[in-house]
């Protein structure tokens, strides 16, 4: 009988460990320009969430738990220097982040019900750049380019070797940006036959161009051809692309040929709403949203929690681009509304990627048609448009405005008879028109004996 009491006693010992709540996984993401630390727990638990200085750490701790899964190491992210972890009272689950001093954070609790309390199913702690400090960036790897000698043109080409720093480089910031309607879609038709989808197409084009010029900025066009594309196509490429930002472009008509004028949209809260109920009645077959947290395995409630977050933080994000494109084409311009437009295009209700409509202008109202065919008109609306996106990135991706502003790795190229700037950028494998912009050439006209700066090419 004694032996039976030692064993009950060692059972009822040994329960709290299996009681314990595992933390499934502890994932660092980029998300609306900010960084994510997602846990996602097998059960509800209890945590606390503090933040303390002297250094500047964040800890989170959780009640009766332990991780089951890898930490990850957080390099490649600008506001955290380490991530790390340990028990705590024996049985609790420690999680530390050690953090820059210029971080500010908040944390959402993923809560199975809105009176949850302190109990919930997993955690989100974002981490964002505090206003008025210098901005934080990730240390991307050394790249320096050695010149071989060759006496006779063309030059050789430039081989660039990386060394990898602790962070690693940070990916572009994706732009996708589509040429509305395409292909047996012709869009609105203006006076002279002039049709909608060449003007939206030459428009994307212009942009893509300057995206693709810009520092740390690269363009996804949905469409870069005369092509019908259905409208959750253009959403699905540039979610496949990682897009951290669409830009649908158009331009507008209407019955009255003398309205004019430019205007924004984003997606209505009606537009919203009606998404979240399709994604969420999907979501055993839909594509990751916040951070790499998918839907199809989590209950309705949870799904239901993260849906919520990850719209709310798109259409605030949505909103503040739209305001500075819509200020940019105001300095170009007409604007037909001088506040951003809520609309249910399709276009713009990706729950996860900041999206805008753009209308340039009527087609419908001769004026404004007959400056939207002319290309210098097309780049002004170009350049504007681009000056949004600078600007929003300055707010919400400083480390692309950084890197905007810092002059770029260079090597010096002595000019040999007989070469030109496209041989030039040929052999160095870059864009003639960097070279031109770099050099502030005016035209292709260069000297013999001349040195010419070459953007470093990527090894």
């Amino acid at each position: 009988m004694r032996n039976y009491w030692v064993l009950f006693l060692a059972l009822l010992w040994a329960l709290p460990l299996c009681a314990q709540t595992e933390v499934k996984s502890v994932r660092v993401a980029e998300h609306q320009g900010a960084t994510q630390i997602i846990l996602e727990f097998a059960d509800q638990a209890k945590y606390s969430v503090n933040f303390l200085s002297n250094p500047a750490r964040i800890v989170v701790d959780i009640a009766d738990a332990h991780l089951s899964g890898q930490l990850p190491s957080g390099e490649g992210y600008p506001l955290i220097k380490a991530i790390r972890s340990g028990a705590r009272n024996g049985n609790d689950f420690r999680l530390v982040l050690d953090v820059d001093e210029a971080a500010k954070f908040r944390s959402f609790p993923l809560s199975p019900s809105p009176n949850a309390g302190e109990l919930a199913r997993g955690l989100i702690l974002e981490l964002n750049q505090q206003s008025g400090s210098k901005p934080v960036v990730a240390r991307l790897p050394d790249t320096r380019a050695t010149m071989v000698k060759s006496s006779a043109p063309p030059p050789p080409r430039v081989k660039v070797t990386a060394k990898s720093g602790k962070a690693g480089a940070s990916r572009h910031f994706v732009v996708a940006i589509d040429a509305g309607h395409g292909g047996d879609d012709p869009g609105a038709i203006g006076p002279r036959g002039i049709q909608e989808k060449d003007i939206t197409l030459a428009i994307a084009r212009k942009l893509a161009h300057l995206v693709n010029a810009e520092p740390g900025m690269k363009a996804v066009l949905t469409r870069d051809r005369d092509q019908f594309l259905p409208l959750r196509q253009r959403i699905d490429k540039a979610r496949k692309h990682k897009a951290d930002l669409f830009i649908s472009i158009h331009a507008d008509a209407f019955l009255n040929t003398s309205a004019a004028g430019a205007s924004v949209y984003v997606l209505s809260d009606r537009g919203v709403t009606n998404e979240a109920s399709r994604w969420l009645a999907e979501r055993e077959n839909s594509a990751d949203l916040i951070g790499g947290v998918s839907l199809g395995n989590k209950n309705k409630m949870l799904a239901t929690v993260l849906m919520d977050l990850s719209q709310t933080a798109t259409l605030d994000a949505s909103m503040d681009l739209g305001e500075r494109v819509l200020s940019k084409l105001g300095q170009v311009g007409e604007l037909h509304k001088d506040k951003v437009q809520r609309a249910g295009f399709v276009v713009l209700k990706s729950p996860d990627i900041p999206s805008i409509l753009v209308e340039t202008a009527f087609v419908s109202n001769p004026t404004e048609a007959r400056k939207l065919i002319q290309p210098s008109h097309q780049s002004r609306l170009a350049k504007a448009i681009l000056g949004g996106v600078q600007n929003y990135a300055e707010q919400r991706r400083p480390d692309v405005f950084l890197a905007h502003n810092e002059k770029p790795a260079v090597v010096k190229h002595r000019i040999r008879r007989g070469e030109t700037v496209s041989s030039i950028a040929q052999a160095y494998d870059v864009n003639p028109g960097q070279i031109r912009q770099l050099n502030r050439l005016s035209s292709d006209f260069i000297r013999v004996g001349e040195n010419l700066q070459i953007p470093a090419p990527k090894g």
